[in-house]
């Protein structure tokens, strides 16, 4: 039953990332964000003018993220929604309880969503924390997401091809105060 509810909830949330994707499709390059970064490219080969900080008010968490786009945020009731923008394209960022309990894991993601995922694998975030980071197939490339469990809330950060840099600056700057 654990199980269930569990793939319950990813394929809703796969679903509303599907179609989030799908209504902001525009023609960017596509980039493999962690195959195809280039050697030394940081968040912080972001000139400092560029960078702007957000700071969510209520759960504790800030990122640093590119000028160039707008953020955004709405709350559906269950969960609550970032978006980062730049011509209709960028990342979303979905908050939600975490009530399937567990650890959140490369391997239980395969199990549970079966052939939607490639290239899982558990990573460290640079706050210490454990994530999951995996990919998804779309008509422009791959589709990109790096989730995580803090405080019983499911944090999902899905990026469109071509955001690969905003993803990894995001990823690199995310902390929990």
């Amino acid at each position: 039953m654990k199980y269930k509810k569990i793939s319950i909830i990813v394929l809703c949330v796969a679903v509303a990332g599907g179609v989030w994707y799908a209504s902001t499709q525009t023609t960017q390059k596509i980039h493999d964000v962690f195959v195809d970064t280039k050697d030394g490219d940081t968040a912080s080969d972001v000139p400092v003018d560029a960078i702007m900080y957000f700071t969510h008010p209520l759960k504790n968490f800030s990122f640093a993220y590119d000028s160039a786009y707008t953020l955004s945020s709405c709350d559906d009731g269950v969960g609550e929604t970032i978006l980062l923008q730049k011509q209709s394209s960028g990342i979303q960022i979905y908050s939600t309880e975490f009530t399937a309990g567990g650890t959140l894991s490369a391997s239980r993601l395969k199990k549970e969503i079966g052939s939607m995922v490639g290239f899982a694998k558990d990573i460290e975030m640079p706050g210490g924390f454990r994530a999951v980071t995996f990919s998804t197939a779309s008509t422009r490339g791959e589709v990109w997401d790096v989730w995580f469990v803090k405080d019983k809330i499911l944090y999902q950060i899905t990026a469109e091809p071509g955001h690969d840099a905003l993803l990894k600056q995001i990823v690199e700057t995310w902390s929990f105060e």
